[in-house]
């Protein structure tokens, strides 16, 4: 855990408040980060301060401060941050407090309630679309100025490919039958990425959010105000991502129903290329979740929060849309 008087020390190197002048909480959230919550003493405002985890890599993480200034003029409804630095060896951020409930638990509180529902899945695609539409430069993990590394989308996609295949490699013996049965589906998706080369080297790559799980996200108390909150994970690259990625949490759900109307967008090639994308999203994070247990897991209880279907049921679900068309 960060200590509390390193934390003390960061807000003092900040103009924003005085150590002595604020009550300092450890946030109780599921986190990669340390997050804690400042409070003014003298009119109770409220800031959020978040200690960046240096130690583990994320897959595709991005300096927060710039994408919110890139998204802030075209897409109001994200977390204002008030400050960015580096004290010692440690990066943070603060960002003003949002009053309200993470997306999970409001949509676990209003799942059958069509107009909650409505209005989120209306939020979350004006978010991807506004993301969608601003330009990058190169494919993949980007840079201060929004270029990436990387000379063709393919390759980012068959490195994360490889990405997986070693996860699955590195899976305890005891679930050793699980990790054949996810070396069977990354096969699966190496074949598709195969026959379908030519569209993955023809993308123009647009900023693209690749962490949409609705944790992410906070609906501000007494209205139903969508604020995305995590924008460390974007990458350049095929927009269409960003909608698989969704899916990837959200399909067969209420949620996932309401946004139906967003397969008529697209052509046939794409909604398969979509439901490639929600297959990696839950290959990626299964293959995750059984390589870190040292526990037996029973495949078939492990789902995406908020999503009755497990994971195993998912991956099916998207195989059998690529592999019959």
């Amino acid at each position: 855990m960060f200590p509390i008087e390193e934390v003390k020390r960061i807000c003092d190197s900040t103009s924003l408040f005085h150590s002595e002048d604020i009550l300092i909480k450890r946030m109780d959230v599921v986190s990669a980060n340390e997050l804690f919550l400042i409070e003014k003493l003298e009119n109770n405002e409220k800031f959020c301060l978040k200690i960046y985890n240096t130690v583990q890599k994320r897959a595709a993480k991005a300096k927060e401060n710039i994408i919110h200034d890139v998204i802030k003029p075209i897409y109001s409804s994200i977390s204002t941050i008030l400050c960015f630095g580096e004290l010692n060896t440690s990066q943070y951020c603060i960002s003003k407090h949002i009053n309200g409930v993470n997306l999970l638990d409001a949509y676990l509180g209003n799942m059958s309630d069509q107009i909650f529902v409505k209005s989120i899945s209306k939020q979350l695609i004006q978010y991807i679309d506004s993301c969608n539409s601003i330009s990058t430069i190169k494919f993949g993990l980007v840079s201060d100025l929004l270029i990436g590394e990387l000379n063709c989308w393919s390759e980012f996609v068959e490195n994360n490919l490889l990405s997986v295949k070693k996860i699955i490699d590195c899976i305890p013996q005891l679930n050793h039958n699980l990790g054949n049965e996810l070396g069977t589906l990354v096969e699966v998706a190496q074949n598709f990425l195969t026959e379908n080369y030519k569209y993955f080297s023809s993308i123009r790559p647009k900023l693209t959010a690749v962490d949409l799980n609705l944790t992410n996200f906070i609906v501000e108390a007494n209205t139903n105000n969508m604020i995305a909150i995590d924008l460390e994970a974007f990458v350049s690259g095929d927009p269409l991502l960003s909608f698989g990625e969704l899916f990837g949490h959200v399909y067969q759900t209420t949620i996932g129903h309401s946004l139906d109307h967003l397969w008529n967008r697209w052509t046939t090639e794409e909604k398969m290329v979509v439901h490639f994308y929600a297959f990696l999203s839950n290959l990626n994070v299964l293959s995750f979740i059984i390589s870190n247990s040292n526990e037996y897991l029973d495949i078939n209880t492990l789902k995406p929060w908020g999503n009755n279907n497990s994971f195993i049921s998912l991956l099916r679900m998207h195989q059998n849309y690529l592999t019959t068309l």
